[in-house]
């Protein structure tokens, strides 16, 4: 004979809070069916179309109570280690991030150490997101993500120096920058290892190592330029614009925590190793060639962390919640091409890119 045991929901306040103990036994098709005298219980014969679960032990029983009184006992799949099947989950995110970008280049004789910085500060982005996860029933993982963003607020501001270590600075201008957008996509292998695992109930935690490879973009804006050193005000014409992209191979790792029936706690990291290449259109530069004024590249590293979580609003969906973190630095091998309106080219050091960002994202996730 084999043994279920029933996991009670929370009852609805009209609910009877007196209900008796109950367990569930399967027997084969013939066996007696116990006297109204015996302890309560349920019983399940296999072969008839009312048996709720077939394969009791990767099942949890829940207990309903609809309007009329009547008991209802529905199966729902409990997160197993060798459940033997595939898993995938579609999900759907909008949130709001706020990225800073700066980068400098250095004279081509070397001093100043600091020739030119362009600084974009609080640019506020509109997201929305769209990924999937896919388990295999070996416990590989594959994951891909999607994501595009809106510029919709910002500053910049674009210094010149004569001086080492951003001295003497002779230029200044700052200008607004709403307007562009960003692209982030990725794609990952991992394998999952459970750490407690869990076939009847919360604690489950897994954790799953990963590799992958991640493309980022900013296509970033300058408009309604204001000089302030000299302070000159306001000019006309500024419509410039500066596209980078960060792209190359990642390793890190995701963990879940289910803490309560329908609780899971989500966090992950990642570690890119990153190729670095930007392009500026400076408009109203006469002596630059357009629409590809100056060209960058480097390499150097970045950093993604996340923290959230996600409810079980019904079997199969889920709200989906996240605190991300990204912070990139395109230092090594950097190099500044200009490109001349008379047909030469300029080369002079690029110092360094900076990417900082943190957003926060909600959702929903479908599995089936």
């Amino acid at each position: 004979m084999r043994r279920l045991f029933l996991t009670l929901l929370p009852l609805p306040v009209w609910a009877s809070p007196d209900l008796p103990n109950m367990e569930m036994h399967i027997f084969s098709q013939n066996a007696a069916v116990p006297t109204q005298n015996e302890t309560p219980r349920m019983v399940i014969y296999p072969e008839t179309k009312h048996a709720v679960a077939t394969e009791p032990d990767e099942q949890t029983l829940y207990l309903r109570y609809p309007d009329d009184k009547q008991v209802d006992v529905y199966a729902e799949p409990v997160a197993t280690d060798d459940d033997g099947g595939y898993e995938v989950d579609i999900y759907l995110d909008a949130g709001y991030r706020q990225d800073n970008i700066d980068w400098n280049i250095a004279a081509r004789s070397g001093t100043p150490n600091v020739l030119s910085e362009l600084q974009w500060k609080n640019l506020d982005i509109v997201e929305f997101a769209v990924g999937s996860h896919l388990t295999l029933p070996s416990r590989w993982v594959i994951d891909g993500r999607f994501a595009y963003g809106t510029i919709v607020d910002g500053q910049n501001q674009d210094s010149d120096y004569n001086g080492n270590n951003r001295t003497q600075e002779f230029s200044r201008s700052n200008n607004l920058a709403d307007d562009g957008n960003t692209l982030d996509a990725s794609l990952a292998l991992g394998y999952r290892l459970p750490v407690i695992p869990s076939r009847k109930a919360p604690p489950y935690w897994s954790i799953t190592p990963k590799a992958g490879f991640s493309y980022h973009a900013q296509n970033l804006k300058m408009r309604r330029g204001v000089q302030t050193i000299p302070a000159t005000g306001n000019f006309a014409g500024l419509n410039s614009g500066y596209d980078a992209s960060w792209y190359g191979p990642w390793g890190g790792l995701s963990s879940e925590i289910n803490i309560a029936e329908r609780v899971f706690l989500t966090g992950s990291f990642e570690y890119h190793y990153a190729y670095y290449q930007g392009v500026g259109h400076w408009n109203l530069r006469t002596d630059f060639q357009h629409p590809n004024s100056f060209e960058h590249k480097a390499e150097g590293t970045g950093i993604i962390a996340s923290l959230g979580g996600r409810v079980k609003l019904m079997r199969d969906l889920s709200l989906r919640f996240s605190v991300d973190y990204k912070n990139w630095k395109a230092n090594q091998k950097g190099v500044n091409t200009t490109h001349f309106s008379n047909g030469t080219d300029g080369e002079t050091k690029l110092n360094e890119v900076n990417w900082e960002s943190l957003g926060t994202n909600i959702g929903l996730n479908y599995a089936f």
